[in-house]
Protein backbone atom coordinates (compact mmCIF):
# COMPACT_ATOMS: atom_id res chain seq x y z
CA UNK A 1 0.00 0.00 0.00
CA UNK A 2 0.99 3.61 -0.11
CA UNK A 3 0.32 6.57 2.86
CA UNK A 4 0.23 9.62 1.76
CA UNK A 5 -0.54 13.08 3.83
CA UNK A 6 -0.91 16.30 3.02
CA UNK A 7 -1.60 19.72 4.53
CA UNK A 8 -0.99 22.98 4.33
CA UNK A 9 2.38 22.57 5.71
CA UNK A 10 3.67 18.76 5.00
CA UNK A 11 3.42 16.40 2.62
CA UNK A 12 5.05 13.03 2.55
CA UNK A 13 4.47 9.43 1.32
CA UNK A 14 5.99 5.72 1.65
CA UNK A 15 4.88 2.75 0.69
CA UNK A 16 4.35 -0.19 3.49
CA UNK A 17 3.05 -3.82 3.09
CA UNK A 18 -0.07 -4.84 4.83
CA UNK A 19 -1.23 -8.19 4.88
CA UNK A 20 -4.35 -8.89 3.30
CA UNK A 21 -5.69 -10.97 6.24
CA UNK A 22 -5.32 -7.65 8.48
CA UNK A 23 -6.87 -5.57 5.79
CA UNK A 24 -9.83 -7.64 5.71
CA UNK A 25 -9.89 -7.31 9.23
CA UNK A 26 -9.57 -3.95 9.54
CA UNK A 27 -12.62 -3.46 7.18
CA UNK A 28 -14.79 -5.46 9.07
CA UNK A 29 -13.96 -3.54 11.98
CA UNK A 30 -14.49 -0.37 10.30
CA UNK A 31 -17.97 -1.67 9.24
CA UNK A 32 -18.94 -2.65 12.68
CA UNK A 33 -17.70 1.05 13.87
CA UNK A 34 -19.73 2.66 11.39
CA UNK A 35 -23.11 0.72 13.33
CA UNK A 36 -22.59 2.30 16.39
CA UNK A 37 -19.11 4.49 16.67
CA UNK A 38 -17.95 2.52 19.67
CA UNK A 39 -14.89 0.63 19.77
CA UNK A 40 -11.48 1.49 18.13
CA UNK A 41 -10.92 0.38 15.02
CA UNK A 42 -7.41 0.17 14.30
CA UNK A 43 -4.68 -0.92 11.27
CA UNK A 44 -0.80 -1.51 12.68
CA UNK A 45 1.86 -2.94 10.16
CA UNK A 46 5.42 -2.78 9.99
CA UNK A 47 8.64 -2.65 12.55
CA UNK A 48 12.50 -2.67 13.06
CA UNK A 49 13.59 -2.57 9.46
CA UNK A 50 10.11 -2.06 7.41
CA UNK A 51 7.89 0.65 7.12
CA UNK A 52 5.83 1.17 10.40
CA UNK A 53 2.30 2.36 9.58
CA UNK A 54 -0.78 2.42 11.98
CA UNK A 55 -4.41 3.89 11.52
CA UNK A 56 -7.12 4.50 14.10
CA UNK A 57 -10.87 6.11 14.31
CA UNK A 58 -12.27 6.53 17.72
CA UNK A 59 -15.76 8.57 18.28
CA UNK A 60 -14.71 12.01 19.77
CA UNK A 61 -16.26 13.57 22.62
CA UNK A 62 -20.15 13.77 22.72
CA UNK A 63 -20.56 15.27 19.01
CA UNK A 64 -21.04 13.70 16.01
CA UNK A 65 -16.85 13.86 15.18
CA UNK A 66 -14.89 11.12 14.29
CA UNK A 67 -11.14 11.07 15.42
CA UNK A 68 -8.53 9.41 12.59
CA UNK A 69 -5.29 9.27 13.93
CA UNK A 70 -1.78 7.28 13.29
CA UNK A 71 1.56 7.09 12.47
CA UNK A 72 4.35 6.42 9.51
CA UNK A 73 7.81 5.86 10.20
CA UNK A 74 10.07 3.84 8.02
CA UNK A 75 14.04 3.49 9.17
CA UNK A 76 17.08 5.46 7.88
CA UNK A 77 20.13 3.93 6.75
CA UNK A 78 23.18 4.76 7.52
CA UNK A 79 26.61 3.71 6.62
CA UNK A 80 28.56 4.84 10.12
CA UNK A 81 27.79 1.83 12.49
CA UNK A 82 28.00 3.80 15.44
CA UNK A 83 24.98 6.10 14.75
CA UNK A 84 22.19 4.95 17.03
CA UNK A 85 18.67 3.92 14.51
CA UNK A 86 16.90 6.45 13.14
CA UNK A 87 13.83 7.19 11.50
CA UNK A 88 11.58 9.36 9.41
CA UNK A 89 8.65 10.01 11.34
CA UNK A 90 4.97 11.19 10.92
CA UNK A 91 2.83 11.01 13.91
CA UNK A 92 -0.94 12.65 12.61
CA UNK A 93 -4.86 13.26 13.95
CA UNK A 94 -7.76 15.27 12.82
CA UNK A 95 -11.44 15.48 13.10
CA UNK A 96 -13.88 14.12 9.72
CA UNK A 97 -17.47 14.12 9.85
CA UNK A 98 -18.94 10.48 9.59
CA UNK A 99 -19.92 11.45 6.37
CA UNK A 100 -15.96 11.52 5.24
CA UNK A 101 -16.07 8.69 7.20
CA UNK A 102 -18.55 6.45 5.18
CA UNK A 103 -17.01 8.03 1.94
CA UNK A 104 -13.79 6.39 3.10
CA UNK A 105 -15.19 2.90 4.35
CA UNK A 106 -16.85 2.83 1.11
CA UNK A 107 -13.67 3.13 -0.32
CA UNK A 108 -11.50 1.11 1.41
CA UNK A 109 -14.53 -1.89 0.81
CA UNK A 110 -14.07 -1.28 -3.07
CA UNK A 111 -10.29 -1.48 -3.11
CA UNK A 112 -10.91 -4.88 -0.86
CA UNK A 113 -13.30 -6.25 -3.26
CA UNK A 114 -10.77 -4.96 -5.95
CA UNK A 115 -12.83 -2.51 -7.79
CA UNK A 116 -11.11 0.87 -6.89
CA UNK A 117 -7.27 1.29 -6.38
CA UNK A 118 -7.54 3.81 -3.61
CA UNK A 119 -9.43 5.43 -0.48
CA UNK A 120 -9.08 8.69 0.54
CA UNK A 121 -9.52 9.74 3.65
CA UNK A 122 -10.16 13.76 3.88
CA UNK A 123 -10.62 15.32 7.17
CA UNK A 124 -12.61 18.55 8.31
CA UNK A 125 -11.96 21.55 6.37
CA UNK A 126 -10.15 24.19 8.91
Amino acid sequence: MRGEFADANFSGWSNFVVAESDFNVFVDQLKSFSKAFEGLPSLRTGWGEETYFSLQFEKWKKSGTIWASGELAYPIHSKVSTNAPCSHRVAFGFPLEPTQFDMFLRGLTNVKDQKENEAILHGIEA
